[in-house]
């Protein structure tokens, strides 16, 4: 039986706004699963696919940006940088509350931050926007695409979040 092992490792990326530091946390470093029997359609019966996607837990990964004024806003970009991905693995990633904010701070703007699962691609997508600092931003993934016909190897991409203030 092949066996496909996935791994997803997230950084973090500061950037600064004029001579403030600004930060974007990540409370998380890596995603690591490994595909086998128990992942088939039907467990431990030969002959049928796997799954043909993987999530982690809702709150698996927990955002902070950090550093900003309460009347400032900002957005968070989602972006990967492959470095060893097979094209027919699809990730994704879904913000799944709004965090805590700061007291004068309005936080995640519900209405223009993205619902649902966006894919994640090699190009930078808007991905949450706020105002003021927030911390415990819950974030949760998920991989499409599993299949038998994906070759058996240890894949391995960088998920990247960048902050821009003011937007």
């Amino acid at each position: 039986m092949k066996t496909l092992t996935k791994l997803i490792t997230l950084f973090f990326l500061l950037v600064g706004f004029y001579s403030n530091a600004q930060v974007i946390r990540s409370q998380t470093d890596k995603w690591e699963n490994d595909l086998d029997g128990n992942n088939l359609t039907t467990p431990n019966e030969a002959g049928t696919d796997l799954e043909s996607s993987i999530e982690t837990t809702s709150n698996y990964n927990l955002v902070d940006v950090a550093g900003i004024s309460p009347t400032t806003g900002w957005k968070i970009t989602v972006s990967k940088e492959d470095i060893n991905w097979n094209a027919l693995l699809l990730p994704s990633i879904q913000r799944t509350g709004i965090g805590t904010k700061c007291a004068p701070c309005a936080g995640v703007n519900i209405g223009t931050s993205t619902i649902g699962y966006t894919q994640i691609t090699d190009a930078e997508q808007d991905f949450i926007f706020g105002e003021g600092n927030v911390s415990d931003i819950p974030l949760q993934y998920k991989i499409d695409g599993i299949s038998l016909a994906v070759p058996a190897a240890r894949y391995q991409t960088v998920i990247v979040f960048t902050l821009y203030g003011d937007p």
